[in-house]
């Protein structure tokens, strides 16, 4: 069995912030996190499997963000477990030459392996997921979504040629100094970046315009001197950015991190893995409490039957049964009104 080869010229850490006490932060760090995720966890679960305060239904289920919130939950677990057992393994079992620093610079490890991969794999889903919902309040243009959609599999590669040069390096280093893993790690998180503030931007500008003739639809119109209208699209808008800015804050910070070459990298995306979640998450939470709130017996109920129709290039209002529109429902399983006569725009939570 190979054994990574103590030198001192290798240890590879910062004297400040050696990887030692970077990794027992990152578990710590991670650990807090995942507990708050955890409890959002729980009611994101209520909102995708229950309604009206009984089980949902097969068909009801909205399957694409069932699954996106399993495979969420599955890697943030895994991340913590294979996190506190690599400590473990450093600083209690492992006996070689070097101490706990040698046994976390075993790049090929795959305990090592593993979290890198969750973390790359997290992260695309969460890029992944925003530009499906960017595609959806596009009414399903690809050419709107395109440019993001070249970004995400441009990072998909960076993720797959990073993972191959870390299983096959065989080298005692970290990963913010070995050479064949270090450019492929920058590109990628400078693409997460790009990919949020792209299409996060496609996405409110959508809903904003649509607001905006909404309301100016409804400034011109009599029945606003009966009731005040208050836009669940501006609400809309306000839960995306903050969730947004929330993801990608942890995204920049990697990346300025890997720049620096700075340890602080390890517990900076030891938190990212739960992040990501906790940002899915809270959209789909925030858009069931609006769903409450516009639900209340004493909340005006004048609008609540309105919806959107394209029409001949231009957007109009029209009467519809359905409420789900301005109470915001739909945020969290089908998003904005349907046209009749060709699928509209929708907010996919």
């Amino acid at each position: 069995m190979r054994r990574a080869i103590y030198n001192p010229v290798q240890k590879m850490t910062s004297s400040s912030f050696p990887i030692t006490t970077a990794q027992l932060c990152g578990l710590f760090t991670e650990s807090v996190v995942y507990g708050i995720y955890l409890v959002t966890c729980g009611y994101c679960a209520q909102h995708l499997f229950m309604i009206d305060g009984r089980w949902k239904r097969l068909r009801e289920y909205h399957w694409a963000m069932v699954i996106v919130a399993a495979l969420l939950l599955t890697f943030a677990t895994l991340d913590v477990t294979t996190g506190f057992y690599h400590n473990l393994r450093a600083f209690v079992f492992y006996t070689g030459a070097g101490g706990a620093t040698e046994a976390f610079s075993d790049l090929s490890f795959w305990v090592s392996v593993i979290k890198t991969a969750n973390v790359l794999v997290t992260t695309n889903i969460g890029d992944g997921v925003l530009i499906y919902r960017c595609w959806i309040v596009h009414n399903k243009s690809w050419l709107v979504v395109a440019f993001s959609i070249i970004l995400w599999f441009t990072s998909v590669a960076c993720a797959i040629r990073i993972l191959y040069s870390e299983i096959t390096v065989h080298a005692s280093a970290l990963v913010l100094h070995e050479k064949s893993i270090t450019p492929f790690m920058k590109t990628f998180w400078t693409l997460t970046i790009v990919i949020n503030f792209v299409t996060t931007a496609l996405l409110v500008s959508k809903i904003w315009r649509v607001d905006r003739q909404t309301r100016k639809y409804l400034y011109n119109s009599q029945m606003t001197t009966h009731t005040r209208y208050s836009s669940p699209l501006r609400y809309a808008i306000r839960v995306i950015m903050e969730s947004g800015v929330l993801y990608t804050t942890f995204a920049f910070m990697t990346y300025v991190s890997y720049l620096a070459g700075s340890n602080w990298v390890y517990p900076i995306t030891d938190m990212e893995v739960p992040v990501v979640g906790i940002a899915f998450n809270l959209i789909i939470i925030r858009a069931a409490a609006r769903n409450a709130e516009a639900s209340e017996p004493s909340r005006p109920q004048s609008w609540n039957s309105i919806h959107f129709r394209h029409d001949a290039g231009h957007t109009s209002l029209s009467s519809s049964r359905s409420k789900r529109f301005l109470d915001g429902s739909q945020f969290s399983n089908g998003a904005l009104p349907h046209s009749p006569q060709k699928p509209s725009s929708a907010l996919i939570a």
